[in-house]
């Protein structure tokens, strides 16, 4: 969906910029055959270089590899076959479609126009349009005027906006508010179910009068006999499903704030773990719900101590919930250790002893009872409520070779013990995870504090630790991200390099793009938007579409330079105006696109508004500033070369006249 939206919104750029080339040709009073082939030429280098830096940033995203591959690819392929597609209608069906429909008379007529329609346009476009084209005609004299004082000012901007950056928040992906609350409560292991849901109908009537419940349900499972005692029971644990109104049913307070509310109202219910936590969807299900910290080492206790430090740690910021380590969920086991002497000099092997608890307790199936073609299995165990203890399991008789029978106690010990529920390991080390629910701080708070609390801490050289959950993933991501921008501005420096046939002037074409993700940074300030994948990836493509102005101004200006022998100046003074309204079109075209994505407050818009407001804001803010800045800069640039090949040039006269006065003399 991102990606049609945003290519739509791309699509109309390139036949913009060609239909008001051949607009100005009618208007200068050509015929409409020569206005289409003259006006589609003067351009064709424009949005060529136009569309493929905007392809060059795309493809590197989709190299990237991981989580941002997965959510992104699509997105990205979408946006580069819809604008190469663009460009061909651009360069061919456009210019034909203008030779047929567009006359001179057409043109010059609008303004004149009886029709009420051309009068609407006429007063609140046309005229205001051309009132901002003699307000920048004087705008760009006294920027190209004071050149060092514009660039001054734009680059004040971007050390700015970096300071204020540099505090922003950073998270893998922007938490979604899918309305949906979830309350996992577990006992300790072996509690029984009416215990436990004992628990959950306290925890229900802590939360219920929270006026954002729409409806809720509660789901526990539970199993009969000794499984209890083998510890495969989910009686101890029961989870709560929330639903809260929709936004548009009123709801004001997001989910996070209504979890956050039902988390201390059950600060107070003893004998279980709670755990609330709001949940999301679709690319939300990789949203920052909380901090995750795993720890390795060769062996369980040196993990377990480390492991048991971090849970301290984490426990002392506030603003984290819920922290807790892996190896914290155990469960009670009974752990049956035979005498085998005892066990030889009565007869007795361990595989009979281990057949006759399997059956005695969980049952066996020895044979299978055929009637009427069907098949029944037969199972053979002892009755229900006979083995429900340990003193039960004690008394269970097993035949000796003489032909008798011992209690099972004779010749085993049955220990009773805690073992962790599971037991991870990870490139051949034991690892625990140390996790904590974010309530009221941002993930990249939480790792701060983390690491400057690791500064004191003295770790042991066996056991290691690393980032998990969307920690992991947004460390892979920026780092993959980086990476990616990186390359797609050296391909979209060299593809101007190569549209241009110089180096100069890809080089002016660049400055447009740190003030492009200056804006993109500032607006996500002035939102509220942390810095998410999304948010990166509006960077990204910041970098290939924010080009495609400076593209079409510079080109006309090197135009005007080369073709009609304007200096450097006055070739600018003329582009600009020129140039202005087909830049303002295209960007609108992008800007007004994007706009229903970053205002929409539908459930789930939070995972893409970063990338709609970095584009808002970036393309926004750089158009304006490019319609000044990059005039100043291509003005100066040039400027300064001439005044290097002049004192050049005198150089080289001066010591071919002193060569030959030596000669004469």
């Amino acid at each position: 969906l991102g990606g049609l939206t945003l290519g739509i919104a791309m699509l109309v750029d390139n036949s913009i910029v060609v239909m008001e080339s051949i607009y100005k040709k009618l208007e200068e009073g050509k015929d409409r055959i020569h206005a289409a082939m003259e006006g589609g030429t003067e351009v064709f280098n424009s949005v060529l270089a136009s569309t493929l830096t905007t392809v060059a940033v795309f493809l590197p995203i989709t190299m990237v590899e991981g989580q941002v591959s997965e959510l992104f690819n699509d997105m990205c392929l979408t946006i580069v076959f819809s604008l190469l597609s663009s460009l061909v209608v651009a360069v061919t069906f456009v210019p034909m479609a203008c030779s047929l429909l567009l006359s001179p008379e057409m043109v010059n007529h609008t303004k004149e126009s009886s029709n009420v329609f051309d009068k609407f346009l006429d007063k609140f476009f046309g005229k205001p349009l051309e009132l901002l084209e003699k307000l920048y005609d004087k705008l760009i004299d006294k920027a190209l005027s004071m050149k060092k004082l514009t660039v001054a000012v734009a680059l004040l901007f971007v050390v700015l906006t970096g300071i204020v950056a540099k505090d922003m928040n950073a998270e893998f992906m922007s938490s979604t508010d899918e309305g949906e609350v979830i309350i996992n409560v577990s006992l300790p292991k072996g509690s029984s179910v009416e215990r436990t849901e004992e628990i959950a109908w306290k925890v229900i009537h802590a939360v219920e009068n929270e006026p954002e419940i729409k409806h809720m349900s509660m789901s526990t499972s539970s199993n009969s006999g000794l499984s209890a005692i083998a510890g495969t029971s989910n009686e101890d644990s029961c989870s709560i499903n929330i639903t809260l109104k929709k936004k548009s049913e009123g709801r004001t307070r997001t989910t996070d704030e209504v979890a956050a509310d039902m988390r201390k109202n059950v600060t107070n219910i003893a004998g279980a773990e709670i755990e609330v936590s709001s949940s999301g969807s679709s690319m939300g299900s990789y949203s920052s719900g909380g901090i995750e910290i795993d720890v390795f080492a060769d062996n369980m206790e040196a993990a377990k101590a480390v492991s048991e430090d971090f849970v301290r740690i984490l426990s002392g910021m506030k603003g984290l919930a819920d922290v807790k380590s892996s190896i914290e969920e155990s469960s009670p086991n009974a752990t049956i250790r035979i005498d085998k002497r005892k066990a030889n000099s009565l007869g007795i092997s361990v595989s009979t002893v281990s057949n006759i608890l399997k059956t005695d307790i969980s049952g066996s199936k020895p044979t299978k009872y055929k009637i009427n073609g069907d098949e029944y299995n037969i199972k053979v165990s002892l009755e229900d409520g006979k083995v429900n203890y340990i003193s039960d399991v004690e008394q269970l008789l097993i035949p000796t070779s003489g032909g008798g029978s011992v209690p099972l106690s004779e010749i085993c010990e049955i220990v009773d013990e805690d073992v962790p529920v599971s037991i991870s390991r990870e490139n051949q080390k034991d690892k625990i995870a140390v996790t904590a629910t974010l309530d009221g701080v941002k993930l990249s708070e939480a790792q701060a504090y983390f690491e400057s609390a690791l500064k004191t801490y003295n770790m042991p050289t066996s056991v290691s630790w690393a980032y998990g959950g969307s920690l992991k993933y947004m460390i892979e991501a920026f780092s993959g991200l980086l990476i990616a921008l990186v390359v797609a501005v050296l391909l979209v420096y060299m593809v101007m390099a190569a549209e241009f046939e110089a180096y100069s002037f890809p080089f002016i074409v660049m400055f447009s793009i740190p003030i492009a993700i200056t804006g993109g940074l500032f607006g996500n300030f002035i939102w509220g938007q942390d810095i998410s994948v999304t948010t990166f990836l509006g960077l990204i493509m910041l970098a290939g579409v924010v080009v495609n102005n400076a593209i079409v101004l510079i080109d006309y200006a090197n135009l005007q330079v080369r073709e009609r022998g304007k200096d450097y100046k006055e070739a600018m003074l003329i582009a600009g105006p020129v140039r202005l309204r087909p830049i303002l079109m295209s960007t609108l075209t992008t800007v007004l696109g994007m706009l229903p994505m970053m205002l929409s407050q539908a459930d789930g818009s939070e995972t893409m508004r970063g990338l709609a407001v970095t584009v808002v804001f970036g393309l926004s803010f750089s158009t304006l500033v490019t319609l000044v800045l990059i005039p100043a800069i291509y003005v100066a640039f040039n400027e300064r070369i001439d005044r290097s090949r002049k004192r050049r040039q005198a150089r080289k006269e001066k010591r071919l006249a002193k060569k030959a006065g030596m000669t004469e003399a």
